[in-house]
């Protein structure tokens, strides 16, 4: 299952990584269902593009507006964290990153985070 969220009017301070709301950002807080339409929308056209050319034009597009590429970043697994270096996107979409001791590691699923120090697993 995945999800997503979307601050509107209000977002969580205090956290390890910042938030925001498209309030605070903008002076505006935008109707709930405007957004809830703009975003099924917008996913659907992706959906209908992943099921008519696969994922490459995907991985394209992710990766043409990618943050943090070539930059270093933290994965957060389960039982460990990675640091390093973020490659790529693999044609299958796991990230592709280089860890400090040269070694790359293709993860599927993690928490990632912008520009970290070192971490068990360098």
């Amino acid at each position: 299952m995945v999800g997503i969220g979307i601050n509107l009017a209000h977002h969580p301070v205090g956290l390890e990584r910042p938030a925001t709301s498209l309030q605070a950002m903008t002076g505006d807080a935008p109707d709930p269902d405007t957004v809830a339409r703009a975003v099924i929308t917008t996913f659907d056209a992706w959906r209908r593009r992943w099921r008519e050319g696969g994922f490459a034009p995907i991985r394209t597009a992710w990766l043409a507006s990618a943050s943090g590429l070539g930059a270093r970043i933290e994965a957060r697994l389960t039982y460990r964290t990675l640091a390093g270096q973020f490659l790529d996107l693999a044609e299958d979409g796991a990230l592709v990153l280089r860890l400090d001791s040269g070694v790359v590691e293709t993860l599927h699923a993690a928490d990632v985070f912008e520009g970290t120090g070192h971490a068990a697993g360098d």
